[in-house]
């Protein structure tokens, strides 16, 4: 390629070369060495354990407001002098219920897990058939 104008501010006087040096080509599980299946399953662990994380801190956040909520609604109903059975249990159930649901929630696994977890066991069963671990 000669005479390339890229842009208004660069101009290409003579030949180019463009050479990728990003290691971004794929390489299956089963063709890394052990040593590059260690690093690999260094690297999927901190992705599932980030990914957790963030899953976390939603959910927490989540409880948080539910008993933020309740705080204020027992200090409302014990000002106004009408705490009775009925109330306590509507609170009740008002922590229970978004409580319950955050654990639940916090139980089931997202397809981005399900496929770090599916590639660590490869990762496992490939370490294990060499004889590394």
């Amino acid at each position: 390629m000669k005479d390339v104008t890229a842009g208004r501010d660069i101009t290409i006087d003579g030949d180019v070369s463009i050479t990728n040096t990003a290691n971004s080509e794929f390489k299956p599980l089963n063709e890394c060495s052990s040593d590059e299946l260690f690093d690999e399953r260094r690297h999927r662990n901190g992705l599932l354990k980030d990914e957790r994380r963030k899953k976390n801190r939603k959910i927490f956040t989540f409880i948080k407001i539910a008993f933020f909520v309740i705080l204020i609604l027992v200090i409302w109903y014990y000002f106004s002098n009408k705490i009775d059975l009925i109330m306590f249990l509507v609170a009740l159930l008002g922590v229970v219920l978004p409580v319950s649901t955050a654990i639940k929630l916090s139980e089931v696994q997202t397809m981005f897990e399900l496929r770090q977890i599916a590639a660590l066991n490869e990762i496992a069963m490939l370490l294990r058939e060499r004889g590394v671990e």
